[in-house]
């Protein structure tokens, strides 16, 4: 019996629904559990409290994800962006409760798995912000960020900030750089790709 191993595998039961429907249907965890142990798994994994527990998470990761990513969730639309956060919740357990972490690998998500015009450009200057934002020791020096965009972003952004979904944007292939200014407010300048 190692009590380890079974607190491993109840904290699995609520952030892994792949291994709760396991362990429901009878199978048996890996690691070095008793018979005990394996039979009070298999009970919890069919309590419905377990069930709203894992919920409860979901919904915790999806509100940071609508807080960090709000232009991205204005792209795909409530409906779209809940789905594929579910997805991903399926397939990443939650590892940190920081905000940053959990929302960038939400951007790896999107990105390996959506198509839709526009969401790579908008996820990749959201997750410029999150990068631009995120705590530096003091003394650390203030850092830039890089976004490429293949269309106009005074056309793109805007209506996504004010929960519009953007129609015809021009095509501009333009870099925006993002820097935090002294007040540590992000910043954005835009230029146009260089043709060395």
């Amino acid at each position: 019996m190692s009590q380890t191993a079974f607190q491993r595998a109840l904290g699995q039961l609520v952030t892994d629904r792949a291994f709760r429907r396991r362990l429901g249907r009878g199978a048996n965890p890996a690691g070095h559990l008793s018979a005990l142990e394996c039979r009070r798994l298999a009970a919890l994994a069919k309590a419905p409290g377990v069930a709203l527990t894992a919920q409860l998470i979901d919904s915790f990761r999806l509100g940071k994800l609508i807080s960090l990513l709000p232009l991205t969730r204005t792209l795909l639309g409530p409906v779209r962006f809940a789905r594929e956060a579910e997805v991903y919740c399926a397939k990443a357990p939650p590892v940190s409760f920081y905000l940053a972490d959990e929302a960038l690998a939400f951007c790896d998500h999107l990105l390996s798995s959506c198509r839709r015009p526009y969401l790579g450009e908008v996820v990749a200057y959201e997750r410029a912000m999150i990068e631009l934002k995120r705590p530096r020791p003091d003394g650390a020096p203030r850092p830039t960020a890089r976004v490429v965009f293949d269309h106009d972003p005074t056309g793109l952004l805007p209506p996504l900030a004010r929960g519009e979904t953007p129609r015809a944007v021009p095509r501009r292939r333009c870099i925006a750089i993002g820097f935090l200014d002294i007040d540590r407010q992000v910043d954005w300048r835009v230029e146009a790709p260089s043709t060395d």
